[in-house]
């Protein structure tokens, strides 16, 4: 389980601009922004019908803000001063976020229906995330769904990030610390004893193709879903349960 696990000291995320992903998300334009929008669009389709659901790693809050205000969602973070930002601009009866330290997940047994881990684990080694994962476990309801997405590193993903290395704000050649292909990430669930454990994959062209205008590139994205459903796309989505 070490192999391609990069070793490097702790990234302070402190240091990512305040509202930095929801500011992109908002933008609505470039390739960052399209891929945003493509990845929650999916991720709330997917959760389906709920009535309590837990996002780990909420950021800014960006994921919640877009879901049903009248269905209960709880964002958590370790960074306190996303969390603020996630309170001012997206907190409602609702919808509510929370600061997590130390990994652990401080609500009752069998809470949520479904959990999102939204590119979080790669930001940790096999062993942080094998203890949050333990964590999640136990908030979440029997037969509850849990939804992760990760970039693909079967995929071209590695180029995408030299790319956004060079243009972006953020790096994350100095975030990304632990790689998943599809066997590594079913291995690490089925290790903490989730079950029923979908791969698949998502996100080729589309994203890129924003040059050509925001609404081509969701016809795009229709088009690669329905005939180049393949290994080799770009973020692997996990669903499993409980």
């Amino acid at each position: 389980m070490k192999k391609n696990i990069k070793q490097q000291k702790s990234f302070d995320y402190d240091l990512i601009p305040i509202g930095y992903y929801d500011k992109i998300f908002k933008k609505r334009r470039g390739m960052q922004s399209k891929w945003h929008h493509i990845h929650y669009n999916l991720i709330k389709k997917i959760m389906g019908s709920y009535n309590k659901h837990l996002d780990i790693a909420c950021a800014g809050g960006t994921f919640i803000g877009m879901l049903d205000q009248n269905k209960k969602s709880v964002g958590i973070d370790i960074s306190s001063k996303q969390i603020n930002y996630a309170k001012k601009k997206y907190q409602t009866k609702n919808h509510k976020f929370l600061l997590m330290k130390k990994n652990i997940i401080k609500f009752q047994k069998n809470l949520f229906d479904v959990v999102t881990s939204l590119q979080l684990i790669e930001h940790l080694t096999i062993e942080e995330n094998i203890k949050l994962f333990k964590e999640i476990h136990k908030v979440l309801k029997k037969r509850g769904k849990l939804i992760i997405t990760t970039p693909n590193y079967a995929s071209p993903w590695i180029l995408v990030e030299k790319l956004v290395n060079c243009f972006g704000k953020v790096r994350y050649d100095e975030q990304h610390i632990t790689f998943f292909k599809k066997k590594k990430l079913i291995k690490m669930l089925e290790q903490i004893g989730f079950k029923d454990i979908k791969i698949t994959t998502n996100m080729s062209f589309a994203p890129f193709s924003v040059l050509l205008g925001w609404k081509f590139s969701d016809f795009l994205q229709k088009i690669e879903d329905k005939y180049l459903n393949n290994s080799y796309r770009l973020f692997l989505v996990s669903i499993c349960k409980k």
